[in-house]
């Protein structure tokens, strides 16, 4: 998946040192957290495909697996800014080694639930083993790469969301469906299963990345100067021309971050209204099996992963972020109210894959903008910020579409509220002339 940042990139360093030097940071930098981000969404979202099984079993109603869900996002919300502070403390290659197994440990844990509190515990502290790690590897990304190849760095880490699914969806389904030689509950099995190799992925990744360009000694002296170079001019031209916001005080009463964060709101409103639902609906319209279930799951995503790649690189292409992101979440909500609007019909699975490819563009965009708005320590603070408030979104909205499909029986009635909340979404965007200015990245 490191060859999503293209030739292109490379042909960018005619020199050697370049050319090497981002080869090297691809390899050890970006890759690693592709891993762990696959690694960390296949352990939070795989509730939905054991759902199908761990629903009847604990005898949990919709109302009831949509708190399950929430209750991680809840820990994962109130965690996140100790999680960072950690990451800065102990560096990030141990700050990764200690959330990664961490996680791994709790996520093969599921397996021994037998209650629906236990579910609730190990579901809580599974958003707190993982709290931080989308800021953390943003941040971390950010502090190795020159601002202009940001948006296809970041897009390369956010496709592990939808490459989680898109392994994880068949290989869920037939670790449900198959005997084990534990012989454990499909789900069971599908728990531990899932859960083992982040504690493997996270030593190897201790072992592969540093934790500032002067601390790695894979680099050679020319790369590591060419890299730090490039982030030096970067960070001076920014200072002068946007960086308005110097204290995380300002941060918290700034407007900016809040309409940002608006936007993510929205975004992840709609991506994990699919990621955590999809299944349920797939299995009551079709009545096919766990594995078949499993397969469909995965249309959507191929299509977000596809709208990420291609409008990241357009977006790096063009230099410009806001006008990306807002033609995508229209693209997305209108998708997803005309798929509520066709109802049991195979075209609905079609018309799912085109709203992914929408939500996915605009999460391909979206955060290169935080890095043209901030920079330094600041930027930082901002993304963990917009994060933190934008994932208010991933505690309510399973809830919530829980609460609607327990009182009317129907998907339909939260899907139009999240197509809803798409479109109104890019509000913040388009009324904002210094948030479309700054959508324009600079040179």
């Amino acid at each position: 998946m490191v060859s999503v940042l293209g030739a292109a990139s490379i042909r960018e360093h005619p020199d050697t040192e370049g050319r090497s030097a981002w080869l090297k940071v691809r390899v050890r930098v970006l890759l690693p957290m592709l891993i762990l981000i696959v690694l960390s969404s296949l352990d939070r979202v795989n509730i939905s495909f054991a759902a199908l099984q761990l629903n009847p079993a604990l005898g949990l109603s919709a109302e009831q697996y949509g708190i399950a869900v929430g209750i991680f996002f809840f820990a994962y919300l109130l965690f996140q800014f100790p999680s960072m502070w950690l990451q800065r403390r102990l560096g990030t290659r141990l700050w990764i080694l200690c959330i990664g197994v961490s996680w791994g440990v709790v996520a093969a844990a599921m397996a021994l639930v037998h209650t629906r509190t236990g579910l609730y515990a190990l579901r809580f502290l599974l958003g707190v083993a993982e709290a931080g790690l989308a800021p953390g590897v943003v941040y971390y990304c950010s502090s190795w790469l020159p601002r202009r190849y940001r948006a296809a760095a970041i897009t390369t880490t956010m496709l592990a969301i939808p490459i989680s699914v898109v392994i994880g969806g068949p290989l869920s389904g037939w670790l449900l469906s198959h005997p084990n030689p534990m012989h454990l509950s499909g789900w069971r099995w599908m728990m531990l299963v899932e859960g083992v190799p982040t504690i493997v992925v996270a030593g190897l990744a201790y072992w592969l990345i540093a934790n500032h360009v002067e601390d790695a000694a894979w680099l050679t002296d020319g790369e590591r100067r060419w890299l730090r170079t490039q982030l030096r001019i970067e960070s001076e031209q920014f200072t002068t021309a946007a960086d308005r916001v110097d204290t995380l005080r300002k941060l918290l009463v700034s407007g900016a971050v809040w309409k940002v964060a608006v936007v993510w709101f929205a975004l992840l409103l709609g991506s994990n209204g699919i990621l955590f639902w999809l299944p349920l609906v797939l299995k009551q319209f079709s009545g096919r099996g766990d594995l078949a279930v499993g397969i469909m799951s995965t249309v959507p995503w191929l299509g977000l992963g596809i709208g990420l790649v291609a409008n990241a690189w357009h977006s790096d292409r063009t230099q410009e972020r806001a006008w990306h992101v807002i033609g995508a979440m229209l693209l997305g909500g209108l998708g997803l109210a005309w798929a509520a609007a066709l109802g049991a019909q195979a075209l609905s699975l079609a018309v799912l894959f085109v709203a992914g490819c929408g939500i996915g563009a605009a999460q391909g965009a979206f955060w290169a903008i935080p890095g043209n708005l901030w920079s330094g320590a600041v930027l930082g603070g901002a993304i963990t910020t917009v994060n933190l408030l934008g994932n208010i979104a991933s505690l309510v909205g399973p809830y919530f579409i829980g609460w609607v499909r327990g009182h009317t029986g129907s998907f339909a009635a939260p899907a139009y509220g999240l197509a809803a909340c798409l479109v109104l979404g890019v509000w913040p965007l388009v009324s904002s002339r210094v948030m479309i200015n700054q959508g324009r990245a600079a040179g």
